[in-house]
């Protein structure tokens, strides 16, 4: 194949991956860039190890060479760090979350809301994550998806949150397991909770993992498996902000 078509053939595909990323939103995912800048060094990265195959010179195949290694490997720079940050939410457990580290906000998931770092009040470190929600939305909040899952050693779930509004907001927690799935996600199979958040002060919240472990209706929780935390707000009548920082388990749970 000459260079003419490789050129062709790589922008066709490049097309193709673009518009494939687009039309993911359309199936229950979101499109990403850096997904597209991922396939894009991959082509480029074939293309270049084509172009090394076809040309003579001893120079310029070593060049098409190493550059096709840099193009591999660009796109395994931001796995790297993803795989950093869990080395270091795994060093410092039982702290689930300080929102020191702006990839710390990748584990949580925006629902009906937006998440971000802020450093407008913090409990520990200088920042903390700030959730925003609409009125008029059903439960919009954030869902802690990337947590260390066996808390069977501790007590205790706690966290501080900090109400910026000026009318008082109702938060609303949930906490599941594995097992949950096979209930259909029915509400009676995980734990629910409430939290009074003032306006304009400080909360600390304190779960009791005993209440967790116990509060499916007919069986036990799997307090080794846990799978996801979630904090909401329901069917807001108003816009509202707030603050949430040191997320931890605390105690040690009696043998």
């Amino acid at each position: 194949m000459s260079l003419r078509r490789l050129i062709v053939l790589a922008s066709i595909l490049l097309v193709l991956g673009g518009i494939c990323e687009v039309l993911q939103q359309f199936v229950g995912r979101a499109t990403s860039l850096s997904d597209m800048l991922a396939n894009g060094c991959g082509l480029l990265a074939g293309l270049c190890w084509c172009v090394g195959r076809l040309v003579n010179s001893r120079s310029k195949k070593s060049i098409a060479l190493v550059t096709t290694a840099a193009l591999l490997l660009m796109p395994s720079w931001s796995p790297g760090c993803e795989l950093r940050e869990c080395v270091l939410q795994r060093n410092e457990f039982p702290l689930l979350a300080s929102f020191e580290r702006p990839r710390e906000l990748n584990a949580w998931y925006p629902h009906e809301a937006t998440i971000k770092q802020s450093a407008e009040w913090t409990s520990i470190g200088s920042t903390s994550m700030r959730v925003n929600g609409l009125a008029g939305t059903k439960h919009p909040g954030a869902n802690f998806q990337g947590l260390i899952s066996d808390w069977h050693q501790f007590t205790a779930l706690e966290l501080d949150a900090f109400n910026l509004g000026d009318k008082p907001l109702t938060l609303r927690f949930s906490i599941f397991d594995e097992q949950h799935h096979a209930s259909g996600h029915a509400p009676a199979d995980r734990f629910g909770g409430t939290a009074e958040l003032p306006a304009g002060k400080v909360t600390h919240i304190r779960i009791e993992l005993a209440d967790v472990k116990n509060a499916p209706a007919e069986r036990v929780m799997d307090m080794s498996r846990i799978e996801s935390l979630n904090l909401f707000v329901v069917r807001p009548d108003a816009d509202f902000a707030f603050l949430v920082d040191n997320v931890r388990l605390t105690g040690e749970a009696p043998k």
